[in-house]
């Protein structure tokens, strides 16, 4: 028990010494910002944090025939990601088994030209030839 009235005192002697050193820096910081102080932590609006919002207004607004034939496999609150693009990704896979598809058919299939250009590493001919070609 003499062990912990010692450790209280000193620690209560240390506390009131370097409370001179430090009062008038918290003092003066309390007093700055004084009137952004709130007692209610609901009060408290940081605009940084705005973004965190989620609107619910619609949230589960939806019936099974909204979803479409795949609706089985949504059990969440709102169809997205894999549940929402599992039309597409059936006929994905069917494209990528050499089956019959209408992957083409599909709304969600993005057809974009593009030209192939061969980017694969040069083999040690290629690179010769290259090297020792004339203009």
């Amino acid at each position: 028990m003499t062990m912990l009235g010692l450790g209280f005192v000193y620690k209560s002697f240390i506390n009131y010494y370097w409370s001179f050193y430090t009062n008038p820096v918290m003092g003066a910081f309390l007093r700055k910002y004084n009137a952004q102080a709130k007692h209610d932590a609901f009060d408290i609006k940081d605009p940084k944090r705005d973004y965190f919002y989620i609107d619910t207004s619609e949230y589960m607004n939806y019936s099974n025939k909204s979803l479409g034939d795949h609706y089985h496999v949504s059990h969440g609150p709102q169809p997205e990601g894999e549940a929402a693009d599992s039309s597409y990704l059936i006929e994905v896979d069917k494209f990528l088994r050499g089956e019959p598809n209408h992957l083409k058919e599909h709304p969600k299939f993005l057809n974009y030209p593009y030209e192939f250009m061969d980017k694969s590493f040069p083999t040690a001919d290629a690179v010769r030839e290259m090297m020792s070609k004339k203009e």
